[in-house]
């Protein structure tokens, strides 16, 4: 059994190059944000493994809010609901995270999740969402299944 999902120990690193490239498509209610990140180690043994993951979410605001992007902070902001009953978002996700190679093996792992945002005005935010992981580590192979609710306060 793992103890933990991925998990690289102790690399002897002199120094790493980190590269990671993000994008964002947002019209109307419909967005996909996608990022692929990648860390190319020099350590002291000559090792050198190349380490890296990437996620795509994608999300539908089915009462037809928009997310704003912006310019400034160059990021999404959050949805402002327009109706009286708040805004209903879909959301779903898929990533991957690789930290094997060479010597080096701290696991792979790949997931998948879903869930509900319900923007009940501008400042509150509750969610519901059902995810699913899966594990490769050591040769070991394992799951896990995430039920996950959440109320936030937007200050």
């Amino acid at each position: 059994m793992a103890d933990d999902y991925v998990d690289t120990g102790k690399v002897p690193g002199d120094h790493a190059w980190h590269t990671g490239v993000e994008a964002l498509w947002n019209h109307d209610g419909y967005s996909v944000l996608a990022e692929y990140v990648r860390a190319d180690l020099s350590t002291r043994d000559d090792r050198d493994p190349t380490l890296g993951g990437w996620y795509v979410t994608g999300s539908w605001v089915v009462t037809g809010e928009h997310r704003p992007y912006d310019r400034k902070a160059g990021y999404a902001r959050r949805i402002l609901p327009q109706g009286r009953w708040g805004a209903v978002e879909l959301i779903g996700r898929y990533g991957h995270v690789d930290l094997d190679d060479k010597t080096v093996h701290g696991g792979t792992m790949d997931g998948w999740w879903a869930g509900v945002n319900w923007w009940a005005n501008n400042r509150w935010k509750a969610s519901i969402g059902y995810g699913n992981i899966d594990l490769d580590r050591f040769g070991i192979d394992g799951n896990t299944r995430t039920l996950l609710s959440r109320l936030q306060w937007i200050y």
